[in-house]
């Protein structure tokens, strides 16, 4: 059984409290909280959606509910990061499908101050490695990894050239909009490409941010590499693709890193996400996330194929257990871990794939 945010359910017309999961179809929510549904559809046969779980908690509404659980013993909640729901009696499980979302960052952050005894009674955490501190113990459910067991098909996303005037980032916008180009002639002449999927949340992680201004800045004096920067999705405060464009610039432009004001033949934005498929093309990629990264959008088999993974991280160096246990689980080997671990700035961790590894280790020992 999930149960779902009522945040997301506000103008769906529900069947009742209890209903099959295959009805979120006709519903209007989310992108992100449809796929999370759809991937739990795929591990769970027949699963079914409660609506406000926390009315169903004693008296005679849990007898109505316990008379049609027929067997059940698991409960996820697909949670949007301001509220977890745990159901008495069964195991409970929680998946924040949301995190790019600033306010399901944002609200995740409040959850474990006010209520952090909440994430005792959670058995497992989908996709996610959070933790919180309760009388100074970690509390870190242990991760289960569920990603699709085959490819979403999707188009090729609309790309523009980077260019980016510090003093009008609403024109450089105009301008980007301007020069979209098709993706894939654009790309064959590079022998080395950087994906970085900026979500929403990301954008506002100063951090995360400098460490994106960086690349697009060497980029400009590597014309073999080329950069992808994927914009935060669109919602209410950045409702087009110039409000997208704009916000991603002003989070470049806060980071004070330099970089020349010309069109950069090797730096685009994208639109959407790369499909899994359009990888295939090219064999030296590189993905740069945070933790806001929803990987489970992609298949196992995408990410031994990847040349490099780097994956900032920030907080509490105790929280990295589970981080690296499960990336290192999907790129197939440990990250290269450096004496940075030990402080309390944000840092970097980076998964290098075998071929490439083995053939830095070769070259050292030459």
């Amino acid at each position: 059984m999930i149960s779902l945010p009522p945040n997301e359910l506000r103008s769906a017309e529900l069947p009742g409290s209890l209903f099959e999961a295959d009805q979120l179809h006709r519903m209007p929510i989310s992108e992100p909280l449809k796929r999370a549904a759809e991937l739990i559809a795929t591990e769970c046969k027949q699963p079914l959606c409660l609506v406000r779980p926390e009315i169903f908690a004693h008296g005679h509404a849990r007898q109505w509910l316990n008379a049609r659980l027929n067997g059940t013993r698991h409960h996820i909640c697909l949670s949007d990061g301001t509220s977890v729901k745990v159901i008495e009696g069964l195991e409970n499980h929680v998946f924040f499908y949301g995190l790019g979302q600033r306010k399901g960052s944002t609200g995740l952050q409040k959850l474990s101050s006010w209520a952090p005894e909440i994430f005792s009674h959670i058995k497992s955490q989908i996709n996610t490695f959070h933790a919180v501190l309760l009388d100074g113990r970690l509390l870190q459910p242990p991760t289960t990894l569920s990603l699709p067991p085959a490819r979403v098909p999707a188009a090729p996303p609309e790309m523009y050239p980077y260019v980016f005037n510090p003093q009008c980032a609403e024109q450089s916008a105009r301008v980007m909009i301007e020069a979209v180009t098709d993706p894939k002639p654009a790309l064959e002449e590079f022998k080395e490409l950087i994906y970085i999927p900026l979500s929403e949340s990301g954008s506002h992680d100063a951090a995360f941010s400098r460490l994106v201004a960086r690349i697009i800045a060497t980029a400009y004096f590597n014309p073999a590499q080329c950069v992808l920067l994927r914009l935060p999705a669109a919602n209410e405060n950045m409702p087009d693709l110039a409000q997208q464009i704009i916000r991603t610039l002003e989070a470049i432009g806060a980071s004070g890193i330099v970089a020349p004001r010309v069109v950069a033949k090797n730096v685009f934005l994208l639109r959407s996400d790369l499909p899994e498929s359009f990888f295939d093309t090219h064999g030296r990629w590189s993905l740069v996330v945070d933790a806001t990264f929803d990987f489970w959008r992609y298949t196992r088999r995408l990410y031994p194929t990847l040349q490099s993974v780097r994956y900032l991280y920030s907080g509490d160096r105790r929280q990295l257990q589970g981080v690296v246990r499960g990336l290192s689980s999907l790129v197939g080997r440990l990250p290269r871990v450096r004496a940075e671990l030990s402080s309390s700035t944000p840092g970097v961790l980076t998964w290098v794939v075998t071929w490439v590894q083995d053939k830095l280790d070769a070259a050292r020992k030459r």
